[in-house]
């Protein structure tokens, strides 16, 4: 009975394919192990050195307030120009465009659009107004209810 599935009382998500120990006869197993096993010790040893031989003297940390608020004040100032960048400047390839260019590419795609949804209504074979009314279309009733 020990040769079924070991896992039966594990759930279901949990039966994925575990890991291997070791075999020392296999030459992957052996890659796998050393090449971790370096790239571990390449940390440490990048640790020891910056711990012991840091890359740049010690210092005594000064603290400026005007730097400080200096430097936050540029942060906000920056993230909100980039953000009204955003949302009133539409990018494309030849750079921002004015007001006037931007009116006329609104009034194209609107047209695109209007074109695109009249295709759809003719290949539906739906003719004007008189659509779906619960699609909100056709309001051609006498009574105005």
């Amino acid at each position: 009975n020990n040769n079924n599935n070991n896992n039966n009382h594990l759930p279901a998500h949990n039966n994925k394919k575990k890991s291997q120990a070791l075999d020392p006869t296999s030459l992957p197993s052996l890659y796998a192990l050393l090449s971790h096993s370096s790239a571990f010790g390449l940390i440490l040893f990048y640790s020891y050195l910056c711990e012991h031989h840091p890359p740049h003297p010690h210092e005594e940390k000064s603290y400026d307030r005007d730097e400080f608020f200096f430097w936050c004040i540029l942060t906000v100032v920056f993230a909100g120009g980039q953000t009204w960048m955003e949302n009133y400047a539409i990018p494309f390839r030849g750079g921002v465009r004015s007001a006037g260019e931007r009116i006329r590419m609104m009034k194209k795609w609107e047209r695109m659009m209007s074109e695109q949804e009249e295709r759809k209504i003719a290949e539906r074979g739906v003719g004007g107004k008189r659509g779906n009314r619960m699609a909100g279309g056709g309001d051609d009733d006498e009574d105005g209810g």
